[in-house]
């Protein structure tokens, strides 16, 4: 039996983090809501273990990179999604460690098989 999936969405606006958590709960996953730094470190010093991070960067700042920075340096793969076409925001995100960055309107088809890829690799 497989333990519990955490995916920890670090999400600015509401209505996308319902959006978002809604999406993981229907693939039997365990969403975790942070908006900022203090949320993100409380989940990763507390328990359950994190398997994946999904970051939407629209309506943070530049703070975000250090957020990205804090779940690389825990090694948790982060799969990053940005507003539109906006290639430093997709320079960043791969320089801060994403997995992968994905541009709005994101397909949740891809979304899903992305993220079942890195669950599946991480164990």
């Amino acid at each position: 039996m497989h333990k519990p999936i955490h995916v920890l969405n670090v999400v600015a606006q509401t209505g996308n983090m319902e959006v978002l958590c809604r999406f993981l709960e229907k693939m039997n996953m365990h969403a975790l809501k942070a908006k900022c730094l203090k949320d993100i470190n409380g989940f990763l010093n507390g328990s359950p273990s994190i398997s994946l991070a999904i970051i939407d960067i629209m309506g943070f700042n530049n703070t975000i990179w250090d957020y990205c920075k804090v779940l690389r340096e825990k090694g948790i793969p982060m799969l990053i999604i940005s507003s539109g076409k906006n290639n430093q925001a997709m320079e960043s995100g791969y320089v801060y460690g994403a997995k992968r960055v994905l541009e709005k309107p994101v397909l949740m088809k891809e979304l899903a098989t992305l993220v079942k890829l890195f669950i599946e690799a991480e164990r």
